[in-house]
């Protein structure tokens, strides 16, 4: 998140963006610009927008997609691969509570993630704090 809000500020642009910002040539990512977001190339967020739901539909992107989820640990699973004779991706759907929220990381992009208590405050403490590189 950091280093997306370093790059709107320096270079313009967004930090939250539709998804045909980064899919422009797939036409179904028009459909879908109020239910998901893209945060900057890398990571897709599909979340539940409706309190009495606990299935819905996401759309994947013609791309390898690997499904993030984070608790206390980290869970990676790869959810959807790139196949080149299709123009389109494909629609899934998924279960979840209305609290959950559904995070996908794009094929060939690396995360770094710090899983932070509620006891940081300052900056200079999560210097102390352990990075994972997924």
């Amino acid at each position: 998140m950091y280093s997306e809000h370093f790059l709107s500020s320096k270079y313009g642009g967004v930090v939250f963006q539709p998804l045909f910002f980064q899919f422009p040539n797939d036409s179904t990512t028009f459909d879908n610009i109020d239910k998901q977001v893209m945060v900057g190339p890398s990571l897709m967020l599909a979340p539940i927008l409706k309190e009495d739901t606990a299935d819905f539909m996401a759309y994947l992107p013609n791309e390898n997609w690997n499904h993030l989820i984070v608790d206390n640990d980290l869970t990676l699973n790869n959810f959807a691969d790139y196949d080149k004779t299709q123009a389109k991706g494909k629609t899934i759907k998924l279960s979840a509570e209305y609290t959950d929220l559904h995070l996908f990381l794009r094929g060939g992009r690396i995360l770094p993630l710090q899983f932070n208590s509620n006891t940081v405050r300052r900056s200079r403490e999560l210097r102390d704090l352990k990075t994972t590189i997924i």
